[in-house]
């Protein structure tokens, strides 16, 4: 359950603007469809007691999902060149596949935005905000001016009808204070090293070794694909990034100048219990050298992919125990989430769900 939260956060922070600039899977035409009048329009397509989610919101959700996955889903038979709408998929269609999907998502979201409201928690409660709705909408100016049109003409050609900044950002209030709860709940689950031990030994096929230390750090990415496919740029950006960091080199400091690339996920770069491998073998020597200490920075060159300013924090914990710890989280917040969903119902609507569609992307001036 954890790990579907991550990706719904993810996906709002991590979606590639490429990606939004691509294919018109509903043709060419610059006509819009007759709609409604604006007062005719439905105000909500999904609800909670506090919390709703407006036609254009689940929009900005729906094309969100639909334009993470869309390139894999291609290759089981997706045209995105079409209507999803006219393209069967099992006993529906594309579009109904997909809206499921969302619809899973942000009833995920209402209920845990229920549960915090419920337990007076609140974003500001949090290690630190998400300021990532901000800084994606300044980039999403910067292709609007490329275009010649507004931001909110760029939002709506994009992401659907009514999607605009006001709109975006009420879909990141949502999604991080969901996310953050999530977050404060699994934190709060401690187990001992006895149930990790036996979860061990009860399931120990899948523990192939697993008897050494994860590792902990702090980075900044400078991947080449930032920089035009320029390995040698990404590697003078990342330097130089070093250095402003070298004039006062402490963790905190490391936290503010991460947070300040665009490129970076929240949290001042922190990432914990990170296995070998997960970024490439040039920064699992550097990780696991003997001679590693808290406090030690580097650029590190990873063949083929860019960049990496790194802050090393020390050792994680054991991977035998982590991954036991992450299934006996997994299994407790599942059901934990279960008794939240029966507490806080989430209301549908047909004709605010009906408006929920992929959007012309017309970038045309008028």
């Amino acid at each position: 359950m954890k790990r579907i939260i991550a990706l719904i956060l993810s996906a709002l922070l991590l979606f590639s603007l490429v990606g939004c600039l691509g294919t018109n899977n509903k043709g060419t035409d610059d006509t819009d469809a007759p709609s409604l009048e604006e007062d005719e329009k439905p105000e909500w397509a999904m609800k909670s007691d506090n919390f709703t989610v407006t036609p254009a919101m689940m929009n900005y959700y729906f094309n969100t999902l639909y334009q993470q996955y869309s390139g894999i889903y291609s290759q089981m038979g997706l045209d995105t060149s079409k209507d999803l709408k006219s393209q069967p998929y099992n006993e529906g269609t594309w579009h109904d596949y997909f809206m499921e999907m969302t619809e899973d998502n942000v009833r995920q979201l209402l209920v845990l935005c229920e549960a915090a409201k419920a337990a007076d928690y609140k974003l500001d409660d949090c290690y630190e905000h998400d300021h990532s709705a901000d800084t994606l909408l300044k980039e999403y100016e910067t292709y609007a001016k490329m275009y010649g049109i507004s931001l909110n003409h760029f939002l709506e050609s994009t992401y659907g009808e009514g999607v605009n900044a006001k709109v975006i950002k009420q879909c990141y209030e949502i999604s991080t204070l969901a996310s953050h709860y999530s977050e404060h709940i699994i934190a709060s689950y401690e187990f001992s090293y006895e149930e990790l031990e036996k979860y061990y030994l009860e399931n120990n096929d899948s523990f192939e070794n697993a008897d050494y230390n994860l590792k902990s750090f702090r980075y900044i990415p400078f991947e080449k694909s930032y920089f035009n496919d320029n390995e040698e740029d990404a590697k003078e950006a990342a330097e130089y990034a070093l250095a402003t960091f070298q004039t006062n080199p402490t963790e905190e400091r490391f936290a503010v100048l991460s947070d300040e690339y665009a490129f970076t996920s929240y949290r001042g770069g922190l990432v914990e219990n990170v296995d070998k491998g997960a970024i490439g073998d040039e920064v699992d020597a550097w990780l696991y050298d003997s001679q590693r200490s808290f406090g030690d920075s580097q650029v590190i060159t990873v063949d083929g992919k860019g960049s990496y300013l790194i802050y090393y924090i020390g050792n994680g914990d054991v991977k035998w125990q982590h991954q036991a710890k992450n299934a006996l989280t997994n299994d407790r917040y599942t059901l934990e989430y279960a008794g939240l969903e029966k507490e806080h119902a989430v209301e549908y609507s047909e004709e605010g769900l009906s408006e929920v569609d992929v959007p012309l992307r017309n970038y045309k001036t008028a």
